[in-house]
C-alpha cells in the first residue's frame, strides 16, 4: 500500500483538505488545481500514509496490530490474504 498523505490549502479561502494519493497521482500533479475555482493549491505537508497512520491511529479510536508470517496465525493470514 504505497500512498502519500498530502495536505493542501486553498490560498484564497484558507480551506484545507487531506488527499491520499498514489505515486502516479503525485507525478501527474492534477491534485494541485482546485476544480471549482481553478486556483493552484498550496501543499502544506507530505507524509507517507503508513507513517501518518502509525502516528495518528489512536486519534480515530483505532487499534494497530502487526501481523508477521513467523507465527502460525500470521502465516495463515499471509497465505489467505497475501
Amino acid at each position: 500500500l504505497k500512498l502519500t498523505r498530502v495536505m493542501v490549502q486553498n490560498p484564497s479561502t484558507k480551506e484545507q483538505d487531506a488527499l491520499f494519493l498514489t505515486d502516479k497521482e503525485m507525478e501527474n500533479g492534477d491534485f494541485q488545481k482546485d476544480e471549482s475555482s481553478g486556483v493552484t493549491l498550496d501543499v502544506i505537508e507530505k507524509i507517507d500514509f503508513l507513517e501518518w497512520l502509525a502516528d495518528n491511529y489512536k486519534t480515530y479510536g483505532a487499534q494497530m496490530e502487526f501481523v508477521t508470517d513467523r507465527s502460525q496465525e500470521g502465516a495463515q493470514f499471509v497465505k489467505g490474504f497475501g
